[in-house]
């Protein structure tokens, strides 16, 4: 009997340990998958989270050229800005006869009519007066322009302003002033004075061949009157 007992008991306990191995061995293996799979979710969220960064990466990339591109854009627009600010500076404005212009609380000017001729005379003509003859094969431009000043104090003839002209877009001619007289002669611009507020009527000579009196090529008169100029087409 007693024999019997201790085969069993040691038959309780083999099967017992059979048992624990067992359960040790499931156990170690639930713990390989779970750790295997946390591995692969670890490794997929490492290539997500590279991935994601990839991404931004170019996002910021992309951003960052959009904004360079932007900026050269802006810097192309505010250079073709300045250049046509300078252009629109530096042009000259072109006039017409009978068309006033002026500079505030300096002068008001009007081109009143231009010719050729071989003799420039004054508006009256009647007893003495003063005239101006071109040379052999030459001719006078008369450009006859108001002038009134509107400082506060008289200016000289002379200084108000000159006239050049510019022949076919390639040859310059100069010339000098002269201002009608109270009578409607012809006097020295150089020894008149226009008072404030009065209006002097000039006479601009210039003497050119009469090659340019007699073509059709084109002339302008470019003016100047103190720092301002202005242009006009003369033909």
């Amino acid at each position: 009997m007693e024999k019997e007992k201790n085969s069993k008991i040691k038959l309780d306990i083999k099967t017992i340990l059979i048992i624990i191995l067992f359960i040790i061995i499931i156990a170690l293996t639930i713990a390989f998958f779970v750790s295997n799979r946390a591995s692969k979710e670890s490794s997929i969220n490492a290539v997500d989270s590279e991935q994601s960064n990839i991404n931004i990466s170019k996002i910021n990339d992309n951003s960052t050229k959009t904004n360079d591109t932007e900026n050269t854009s802006n810097t192309e627009n505010a250079e073709n800005d300045t250049k046509i600010n300078k252009i629109t500076a530096n042009e000259i404005p072109t006039i017409n006869l009978n068309e006033t212009v002026s500079k505030e609380e300096k002068f008001e000017l009007t081109v009143k009519s231009f010719n050729f001729n071989s003799t420039i005379n004054p508006p009256n003509t009647s007893g003495y007066y003063r005239y101006y003859d071109a040379t052999e094969g030459h001719q006078y431009l008369e450009i006859v322009y108001d002038y009134k000043n509107l400082t506060g104090s008289d200016v000289r003839a002379d200084k108000i302003s000159s006239i050049k002209i510019k022949y076919n877009d390639k040859y310059e001619y100069s010339g000098f002033a002269v201002i009608e007289d109270s009578d409607g002669d012809f006097t020295y611009s150089n020894i008149t004075s226009i008072p404030a507020l009065s209006v002097g009527k000039m006479h601009y000579l210039i003497e050119v061949p009469e090659e340019v009196a007699k073509d059709t090529a084109p002339i302008v008169a470019k003016i100047n009157c103190g720092t301002e100029k202005y242009q006009m087409n003369l033909r």
